[in-house]
């Protein structure tokens, strides 16, 4: 999915740390990806969004609670430019 540059998977309370994992390595062209209320995704997929997805704009962790913020201070950290607007909040 070379092509894919949104992607919704909001409240897919099965996602997995694989499975974004999977779309990273597969979709590098990304620029929106939702990802909130996914309570199983980790910092491990943070990891592989910060390094497979460079086009990255937008990325929603709302209520991604097993996500540190260290994790999304690291991330920020490798991508200084472009802008990453990364949202965090909780509802």
């Amino acid at each position: 999915c070379p092509q894919l540059i949104h992607l919704c998977v909001d409240g897919c309370e099965k996602l997995t740390d694989a499975a974004v994992e999977a779309v990273a390595a597969n979709c590098p062209n990304l620029r929106r990806l939702f990802l909130g209320e996914c309570p199983k995704l980790t910092d491990a997929a943070l990891e592989a969004v910060a390094t497979r997805c460079w086009q990255l704009r937008t990325l929603d962790l709302t209520d991604c609670d097993s996500i540190t913020d260290a994790a999304v201070d690291a991330l920020r950290a490798k991508r200084p430019k472009p802008k990453l607007v990364v949202m965090r909040g909780y509802s």
